[in-house]
């Protein structure tokens, strides 16, 4: 059967893509500057811009898929020696504690941008508009809080269902 690329399949990977270019481009970048700094003697000074702008957006841009597929670090030795009514009490404290700090950097990551917006502030060799390179973390805590609470409620009803059939 063939494998089909669709729109939902593209939105629900844009975070992979982005992250995967980024990190990409910061691998080769940062080869080549290698090279050109110690095999010709001649460092690229644009460099260090670029690598600044694919950090950021890998960070953020891998910051929704870890929510998704839930890979980010969490210690649960602690919660698993609780009875099962207090781990579900611990989870939506969690859960409450994670959305509401992951809203609050959405709305101070909005007015960075809006700050960037109104400065017109770019970078110094390159000239690239640090608006666009911020605005990467508004879009990913919008990802972060999708995915978590997508990934919550999807682990949870699986996690019924395996209960359910034992």
């Amino acid at each position: 059967m063939k494998n089909k690329i669709s729109p939902k399949k593209i939105l629900a990977n844009f975070d992979f893509a982005v992250t995967g270019m980024a990190m990409s481009v910061l691998v080769i970048i940062t080869f080549i500057g290698v090279i050109t700094r110690y095999v010709f003697n001649n460092p690229l000074v644009w460099m260090e811009e670029v690598q600044l702008i694919c950090i950021v957006w890998v960070v953020y841009g891998a910051a929704g898929m870890a929510f998704r597929l839930r890979t980010h670090v969490a210690i649960e030795i602690l919660v698993d020696l609780f009875p099962q009514k207090v781990q579900k009490v611990i989870q939506v404290f969690a859960s409450i504690v994670i959305v509401t700090t992951v809203v609050f950097l959405f709305i101070r990551s909005i007015g960075y941008v809006e700050l960037f917006v109104m400065s017109g502030r770019v970078s110094s060799i390159l000239r690239i508009p640090y608006r666009l390179v911020y605005t990467i973390i508004p879009v990913s805590c919008v990802l972060m809080v999708g995915n978590y609470l997508f990934s919550l409620f999807f682990s949870q009803g699986r996690r019924e269902q395996e209960e359910q059939k034992t």
